[in-house]
């Protein structure tokens, strides 16, 4: 068993994140990391590959987490004044 270097969760050795997360992975990186763990596995392109599919994943999250941190932060109050009306 290993951990997933993000979330610390724990999974099978064989895999490089939890599904979760191995889910955010771009299609693009996905390739790489697989090819390269039946070909390479623990290669330097095995090692490179993962490390970008990681990185990805961290850029992604960080992204969303400001994403939220924008949408939960208060607005700024505007003052106003009533309109001046004498009678």
């Amino acid at each position: 068993m290993s951990r997933c270097p993000i979330c610390q969760l724990e999974i099978p050795a064989r895999m490089l994140l939890c599904l979760t997360h191995w889910s955010l992975v771009p299609f693009p990186l996905r390739e790489p990391v697989q090819y390269f763990a039946r070909t390479r596995k623990g290669g330097p392109s095995h090692r490179k590959a993962c490390r970008q599919a990681i990185d990805a994943v961290e850029k992604i999250l960080e992204a969303r987490q400001k994403e939220i941190e924008a949408k939960a932060a208060p607005k700024p109050v505007r003052e106003t004044t009533l309109p001046y009306r004498d009678d």
